[in-house]
């Protein structure tokens, strides 16, 4: 069974209509409010030094100083997520507060793949861009394999969503991308009214723009890795 481009988009669509309401909610408290805390309470980031090697210590400094907020804001958003892949993944269509208490114990191992899946990008990003791309559309559905699943296992996880995505890596590496690129530009644009100079009102707004952007790409890439999940894995099955 061949997996349309616009079947993946289209079945997360009648995801977002059938519960609207459920998903903003959640999309609001795991995506946008730690986000929008995380902007509101880091520093904002001093002007890079001149040079391009100053300025790559002054990021790198300033993101080591600042991890723990941001490991805090990723931490929410990966529980969002795992809990949206038992909201729409589990056969007996739990509540939010059951698909929440059945993400608990897969969550640490959750938390394992979502690193391993990021180092293994940015090491393939670091050899000229293509293997990084390569990964992030062959890993696309692992996170929802293991839930749906119940891997405990990350990598088994990680190689069961290699399996599925087996001749579809770079279509999904393509639909990530064209969902992922306007919010970030809209994050890009709103970030840069923060500024050593800028007044209170004018971060907490571009704090707020950027985490409403940020947490519409996640959902809408959740989504569409939960539309991929379903059509794949019923394939896969020969069904």
């Amino acid at each position: 069974m061949r997996l349309p481009f616009g079947a993946i988009f289209a079945d997360a669509a009648a995801i977002w209509r059938a519960d609207r309401e459920l998903l903003i909610a959640l999309s609001a408290f795991f995506f946008v409010l730690p986000a929008l805390a995380m902007m509101l309470f880091m520093p904002v980031p001093t002007p890079p030094a001149e040079g391009e090697r100053l300025a790559g210590q002054a990021l790198i400094g300033y993101i080591t100083d600042n991890l723990h907020w941001i490991a805090i804001q990723r931490i929410a958003e990966l529980f969002g997520v795992a809990s949206l892949f038992v909201l729409c993944l589990d056969p007996q269509r739990p509540t939010l507060a059951g698909a929440m208490r059945t993400a608990l114990p897969l969550f640490p191992m959750f938390v394992v793949l979502a690193v391993f899946i990021a180092i293994l990008t940015w090491g393939g990003l670091m050899l000229f861009l293509l293997p990084g791309f390569y990964v992030m559309g062959r890993a696309f559905v692992a996170g929802a394999a293991m839930v749906a699943e119940r891997r405990s296992d990350p990598f088994a996880a990680l190689a069961r969503g290699f399996a599925l995505t087996h001749g579809y890596g770079w279509m999904l590496f393509t639909a990530a991308i064209l969902l992922s690129l306007p919010g970030q530009l809209v994050a890009m644009l709103a970030g840069s009214a923060r500024g050593p100079e800028a007044g209170m009102i004018a971060i907490a707004a571009s704090g707020l723009i950027a985490a409403l952007a940020g947490g519409a790409v996640t959902l809408a890439t959740t989504l569409l890795q939960i539309a991929a999940y379903r059509r794949l894995a019923t394939s896969s099955n020969g069904m």
